[in-house]
């Protein structure tokens, strides 16, 4: 009866061919009857597995063992297509190993451990064998990969006694997954987008929407998509006989130096995320956790050494990055690297060269499709700019004769023909300054509320400033008064918006000596609103009210255009911020594997 098989792991990677023995033993257990440390040994886990499918299983402490269809044999070679029962058995800590007697000696020589496991599998308490053709896979989690292992098979006799024998070094051949499941992105980029969720249109974060906002990101900022200044839609009355309005600033949106690169390039990554690097290093766990530290390096040429050199092992590429990062914190970590030595996918070198090529050309293509899309976005939002700037200087001009009007004009009405003359005579013209306050009393909010005041005996229309929407004022904020005709009829408007709904109120006073007045807005349809403001039809372009509505339905439909942009900005600029390092490198120029490196410095703590 063949000895209980333990194995001595060096590494996470191996396969189990070398559990194929000859001849055939019985049942292998893990210990004998006798074993003194069976009451002590760790417990196995069991796995009952379909024979007829590939299948994978996880230990609870991080060991992974992948079956393919087949992989196991009875005593007679026959491939088995019933149920399977595996074994497994962790012993990753060091109590684990000495409470299980698992001394780690081979024919009397110390060997230096990192991890063992119990592996066996059964058929209705049959010894199955391991099928040279199709051998198991196991992974061993480590903190920390070393160099030079090798499995060992373990014999433990029935005092528990343990040798370990018939080395197979570990090859160091990277095993490549299915790219699409490996994660590409810097860390915490997803978890910031969560956070600002909803954005554009999404409610949800899912894959593709998370690589588009990530690759838009090839365009420093993220959101330069505004090449014309926005206009400030803050367009207010002007009053007395000179203009005030307060001009506040144009919003811009920074743009960084494009001929600086602060990381890794978003259209690099948009170019490896594709099926033609299956099956390279690239589609590795390897290459992955590499990427991750690269992320953190404030240089974007890391990344070229990799994509650039398919062909050659990671640790030399490793050793590359390393001697390239002096004065660099994250040197070490590729000092790391290198010394786990790990070489290559075992695919052809020419396959590897061609997809070099394929790589380069790609990338241009990329850079290409994401610049026409940006050129698209800013020929979008230019259009729109454009044609907002037009409708706030309309708008602006309509305000000014307004106030030209409402200062000099005279409005009356003929009832006879022949001469007629506007002269000042011997009547002067009333007017003072007398302040004027609406109050809307609604407790309800609305996405929009405006406020005039019609001077019925001159037809002449005034819209008032407001700063919360609840209460409106003439003039200025700090006086709220302004030249108005004296003790004249007068009639106070307020129309609200919210949603689809249409709000009115309005109240007739008489001037200086109501300075207050009090709305409570109800709703109206559509067509009541106009109806009530069609009483005011009969007077200029510039003094209708419903033509100023229309100005301000196309200034709402801008600002919340440009509201929009600035959340997009906002998100877009914390995306930008999670995916730039930002640390002091200096880039150097290297020639080795024929690579060449930009020469630039990164600028040292970088902010947007």
């Amino acid at each position: 009866m063949k000895k209980g098989i333990l194995l001595v792991l060096g590494f996470s990677f191996l396969l189990f061919s070398f559990l194929q023995c000859n001849p055939k033993p019985d049942l292998i257990v893990k210990t004998h009857q006798e074993d003194p440390f069976t009451e002590t040994m760790t417990s196995s886990q069991y796995f009952k597995i379909d024979a007829k499918k590939d299948r994978v299983i996880s230990g609870k402490n991080g060991t992974i063992i992948v079956f393919q269809k087949g992989s196991f044999l009875d005593s007679e070679d026959n491939i088995i297509t019933e149920n399977i029962k595996i074994e497994l058995t962790e012993f990753l800590t060091i109590d684990e190993m000495v409470l299980s007697n698992l001394t780690t000696t081979s024919n009397g020589k110390l060997l230096e451990t990192d991890g063992m496991i119990y592996f066996n599998a059964t058929n209705k308490g049959r010894q199955l064998f391991v099928n040279p053709e199709k051998p198991v896979y196991v992974e061993v989690p480590t903190n920390d990969r070393k160099s030079g292992m090798s499995v060992y098979k373990g014999l433990r006799d029935k005092n528990g006694n343990m040798n370990w024998v018939n080395p197979i070094p570990i090859e160091n051949y990277l095993n490549p997954l299915d790219l699409f499941t490996l994660d590409f992105l810097p860390d915490g980029f997803v978890e910031t987008l969560e956070k600002e969720m909803p954005f554009l249109n999404h409610q949800k974060v899912n894959e593709k929407f998370v690589d588009s906002l990530y690759y838009s990101l090839y365009f420093k900022t993220g959101n330069e998509i505004i090449e014309e200044t926005i206009p400030d839609t803050n367009v207010s009355e002007s009053y007395h006989d000179k203009e005030y309005e307060t001009e506040l600033d144009s919003t811009h949106y920074s743009e960084l130096d494009n001929s600086v690169n602060y990381g890794v390039d978003p259209a690099a990554i948009k170019t490896i995320k594709n099926n033609q690097f299956q099956n390279t290093i690239i589609a590795t766990k390897q290459f992955e956790e590499r990427l991750k530290v690269m992320f953190k390096i404030c240089r974007s040429d890391i990344i070229d050494i990799y994509t650039h050199n398919l062909d050659k092992n990671l640790w030399e590429l490793d050793s590359i990055a390393a001697s390239l990062l002096d004065d660099n914190i994250y040197q070490e970590d590729f000092k790391k690297f290198t010394s786990q030595k790990w070489t290559k996918i075992k695919v052809p070198d020419k396959n590897l060269l061609l997809l070099k090529n394929y790589y380069e050309n790609r990338l241009q293509s990329v850079k290409n499709e994401l610049t026409k899309q940006r050129n698209k976005a800013v020929k979008a939002n230019n259009e729109k700019t454009k044609k907002a700037k037009e409708l706030v200087n309309n708008y602006k001009e309509l305000l000014n004769k307004r106030e030209a009007y409402r200062m000099t004009g005279y409005g009356f009405e003929l009832t006879n023909t022949g001469w007629i003359n506007i002269d000042r005579g011997t009547m002067s013209k009333d007017w003072e300054y007398a302040p004027l306050e609406f109050l809307v009393s609604n407790r309800n909010s609305f996405d929009r509320t405006y406020g005039y005041v019609m001077f019925t005996s001159i037809k002449s229309l005034y819209r008032l400033k407001t700063n919360d929407s609840k209460t409106f004022y003439v003039g200025n904020q700090t006086q709220k008064e302004m030249v108005m005709p004296k003790g004249e009829k007068s009639m106070g408007i307020i129309i609200a918006y919210k949603n689809d709904q249409a709000f009115i109120d309005a109240i007739d006073f008489k001037t200086n000596n109501d300075s207050l007045l009090k709305f409570n807005l109800v709703e109206k349809s559509t067509r009541e609103i106009k109806r009530i403001l069609a009483q005011f039809d009969n007077v200029t372009q510039e003094n209708s009210i419903l033509e100023d509505l229309k100005y301000l339905d196309e200034i709402y439909i801008e600002e919340l255009r440009q509201d929009k942009l600035l959340r997009e900005e906002y998100v877009m600029s914390q995306l930008w911020s999670v995916s730039r390092a930002i640390d002091t490198s200096y880039m150097q120029y290297d020639k080795t594997y024929a690579i060449d490196m930009l020469v630039e410095r990164c600028l040292n703590n970088f902010k947007k």
